[in-house]
């Protein structure tokens, strides 16, 4: 961890065996392999509180998950739930939950539905318009403490955006 400015930088190591050898992507810019486990990963990140508060200018104005494709994903995740486990009578977490519509797909198939995300901008949309029974929670995986144990911790196209994945995965587990 160091400081630049007021701006905190976090500097970590492989997330999957916890090396610090690595060796940068030449095709991507801040991306680098490991040289131990192969694993690839961005080793400088923002903090927790940085990566909440730059969602909604950073994808909150173009970026839809009700665009088709991005749909079609969420959806077909739903399906293939439902198909192998059901989700009837089942309760869901979803971290980083977006604009709702993967909780909204679970919630017609019978799940009890809760959601977290960063974005105060996606968290006062579902509240607004998602049925009472839905558990609407702000904040990140990280900063946001005990939510409550359900029966499925999912996280779609997430994981990627988080400060520290392993600690993400932790506190899912």
């Amino acid at each position: 961890r160091s400081e630049m400015g007021t701006k905190l930088i976090y500097e970590h190591s492989c997330d999957l065996c916890g090396s610090a050898e690595r060796a940068p992507l030449v095709q991507a810019k801040g991306i680098f392999v490991c040289l131990e486990c192969g694993f690839v990963y961005v080793p400088i990140r923002r903090s927790n509180d940085e990566i909440a508060g730059a969602w909604d200018t950073l994808y909150g104005q173009g970026y839809t998950a009700h665009w088709p494709a991005v749909q079609a994903r969420l959806t077909y995740v739903a399906d293939w739930y439902d198909q192998g486990h059901g989700w009837a009578g089942k309760s869901l977490l979803e971290i980083g939950c977006g604009e709702g519509v993967f909780l909204d797909e679970a919630f017609i198939r019978g799940a009890s539905i809760h959601g977290l995300d960063p974005s105060e901008r996606n968290y006062r949309k579902i509240k607004e318009r998602a049925p009472k029974t839905y558990g609407i929670h702000h904040g990140t995986a990280e900063s946001c403490g005990v939510i409550g144990k359900f029966d499925v911790v999912c996280l779609l196209w997430t994981l990627e955006n988080t400060q520290d994945c392993m600690r993400v995965l932790k506190v899912a587990h």
